[in-house]
């Protein structure tokens, strides 16, 4: 905690200075128009060091799916592999060590960020921004639901715009609550863990345990060998089946976040996310290194030798039955993922401060200015590869290859990502959020070029 204090001190010392670069973004009439008010950005605003960040996480979450997708860790890759190289065992090791869990976190932080933003621009527009922040989210809970519904029960997109109900109603919080929230929820999911211990039916996950349980016998599907079962399902390439795949995985996807606790380990995020946002600490990184660099030490410090406990500890058959065994790998990963995951950020934005450094890390802004498009694409590619409606190759590919998949996957992102915000102001997708968002359709023409913030 003494580290967070730091950081408190220090943004709050800069706050004045950190604002300088930025103030033009916020600059507007002293008497606004609700039109102005509630006016999209313009594109030309947005800032590379936050899109790059972006598509360095859309990296992570890309490989951590695919590991989903292909079936890994489930009976019936043990049985399938005819693709598996020696160096499989090190890739998955590394996998759930380096990146399990701390992509999603490092997207959660720029979730709460990104709130932040659109709190202050509309306060500087002399409105209030929470209104058409929440049409926002009501337009990312029905694009998270298709998502859900129609392509992978592994949406992340309806569970960030429920979770962002939660965040609306701790914006008031001054810096120092907000802080010490977020620590709690980081250690909450083991708190919320330790009635499993005593009975599985006390964790809070069970309605929904209880409506995949009717759904298996509804679809005669065997429980008890669920992985294989889920496994026939999505390489069957039967409509029926993929309908069953995505009915029961609600279920699953739901079962599970709540099991494990994610709620709280995404709002501790979004609420370091809305602290970031709120100082703006990326506007004048030379002033803010100090403090970053205390976190990346203590990310690094606490974060890679618990990952690697972690992953080394981890058994999912013990954890889901309720055990001590489970509590521990709860605590692990507590003090884990959020550590490394704002390690990894912090890193980042030193390294933001080098032009060197930038010239290289700014090839992922392009994707990152697309995060929602190319997440998206990401379930079309997974699904065209492993499913039985493309290649079906789940279980038959190993982790090694499952890290060419995703470094590939992201180069093909960031080429078309360029190509597409060269002739036109927003990705696709972006284009469908904002135009609903905002209730009228948005110019697409055009091409934008990003705020570059240096120091």
């Amino acid at each position: 905690m003494q580290s967070a204090s730091d950081v408190v001190r220090a943004a709050g010392a800069e706050n004045t200075g950190a604002t300088r670069t930025s103030s033009a973004e916020l600059r507007a009439p002293a008497k606004s128009s609700a039109f102005d008010i509630l006016a999209p950005a313009d594109p030309s605003q947005r800032i590379e060091l936050l899109d790059a960040l972006r598509g360095f996480a859309l990296f992570g979450v890309c490989l951590a799916n695919l590991f989903i997708f292909s079936y890994w860790d489930s009976p019936p890759t043990r049985v399938l592999w005819h693709a598996t190289l020696p160096t499989d065992r090190a890739a998955s090791f590394l996998m759930q060590a380096l990146v399990e869990g701390k992509f999603y976190s490092i997207f959660s932080l720029l979730f709460g960020l990104g709130f932040a933003l659109q709190m202050q621009r509309a306060e500087s527009r002399g409105g209030d921004g929470l209104p058409l922040f929440t049409r926002r989210i009501k337009v990312l809970m029905l694009i998270g639901l298709a998502h859900l519904l129609l392509l992978w029960y592994g949406d992340i997109l309806l569970f960030y715009a429920l979770m962002a109900l939660v965040l609306m109603r701790m914006r008031h919080m001054d810096d120092r609550r907000v802080l010490w929230w977020a620590v709690a929820c980081v250690f909450l999911p083991v708190l919320f863990y330790l009635p499993t211990i005593i009975s599985f039916a006390l964790s809070p996950a069970i309605p929904f345990f209880a409506g995949l349980f009717g759904l298996t016998k509804l679809y005669h599907v065997d429980i008890k060998h669920l992985g294989d079962s889920l496994y026939v399902l999505s390489s069957s390439g039967s409509i029926v089946d993929w309908f069953k795949l995505s009915t029961m995985g609600v279920f699953i996807r739901y079962g599970d976040l709540l099991f494990i606790g994610r709620p709280f380990k995404v709002l501790a995020m979004f609420l370091v996310g809305m602290f970031v946002g709120r100082h703006r600490m990326w506007a004048d990184l030379d002033a803010n290194a100090p403090p970053l660099r205390k976190v990346a030490l203590w990310g690094y410090a606490v974060g890679l030798p618990a990952s690697f406990a972690l992953a080394a500890f981890h058994d999912g058959n013990k954890f889901y039955a309720g055990s001590w065994h489970g509590l521990v790998e709860s605590f692990l990963y507590a003090i884990a993922v959020a550590p490394l995951a704002l390690a990894y950020a912090a890193t980042f934005a030193l390294l933001w401060r080098r032009a060197p450094w930038r010239r290289a890390l700014g090839v992922l802004a392009p994707a990152g200015r697309m995060a929602l498009t190319n997440y998206l694409s990401q379930t079309i590619i997974a699904t065209l590869v492993f499913s039985g409606f493309g290649l079906g190759l789940a279980g038959h590919i190993g982790p090694t290859y499952l890290w060419i998949e995703a470094i590939a996957t992201l180069a093909f992102q960031i080429l078309v990502s360029k190509w597409w915000l060269a002739k036109y102001r927003f990705g696709p997708m972006e284009w469908v959020w904002r135009s609903v968002t905002y209730r009228s359709r948005q110019s697409m023409m055009g091409s934008s070029r990003p705020l570059v913030t240096t120091t």
